[in-house]
């Protein structure tokens, strides 16, 4: 993910587990990509708590699936 570069914000809303969430937080941490968003999780309903300390993530509880197409 760091090839993508330091203002890239990585967004999952398809399927828990597509992205490596414990690298995700240790990116976001060290500065090394801009943010991220995330609807789903991989061990779900369980968000992880280093997480929800960051101010570089946006949260929300797997409700993509009411945007309209």
């Amino acid at each position: 993910m760091t090839a993508l570069g330091k203002t890239v914000i990585i967004v999952n809303v398809a399927c828990g587990g597509v992205i490596d969430e414990k690298e995700l937080v240790e990116l976001l941490v060290r500065g090394e990509i801009g943010g991220g968003g995330l609807d789903v999780y991989e061990h779900e309903p369980h968000v992880p708590n280093n997480m929800l300390t960051l101010d570089n993530i946006v949260l929300s509880p797997h409700k993509s699936f009411f945007t309209p197409d």
